[in-house]
């Protein structure tokens, strides 16, 4: 290799981290790995740059978050420089739509759940008033 700067482009897939809740997708996350840079002979510097044009305009409602900032429609492409690694690691999270069609069960379930919870706490709540004047009943009489 002649003396003189040079740049390597790395580019790879990778598989995402998924996080469920009640069976529906709530993130999506990538892990790239900078360490490895920690063990080359030199190194000069890094240039990062994130660019989600493409995915944003077919998902205009989804966000796209990162360690180092946020991807937006309005500003769907980032770039930075760094003098040295800063971090072994960093995550680029996804959160997807949730579909129209699963949305009314979310919205109808969690007042339910709400409502459930709070008809258990005042069953035992009457239970327990019940129970107390039971019991004081059979220590007056």
């Amino acid at each position: 290799m002649t003396k003189g700067e040079h740049s390597i482009v790395i580019r790879y897939e990778s598989s995402s981290l998924t996080d469920q809740e009640n069976n529906i997708v709530t993130k999506k996350s990538f892990k790239y790995l900078l360490s490895p840079a920690k063990l080359w002979k030199s190194f000069g510097g890094l240039s990062l740059t994130i660019d989600g044009t493409d995915f944003l305009k077919e998902n205009p409602s989804t966000s796209i978050s990162f360690d180092f900032g946020d991807l937006t429609p309005s500003e769907p492409m980032k770039r930075w420089e760094f003098d040295s690694i800063l971090v072994d690691y960093f995550y680029i999270n996804y959160y997807p739509k949730v579909p129209k069609t699963i949305q009314p069960y979310i919205d109808y379930y969690k007042p339910a759940i709400i409502i459930f919870g709070g008809g258990m706490i005042l069953l035992l709540i009457i239970a327990y008033v019940v129970y107390r004047y039971i019991k004081k009943q059979k220590t007056q009489g």
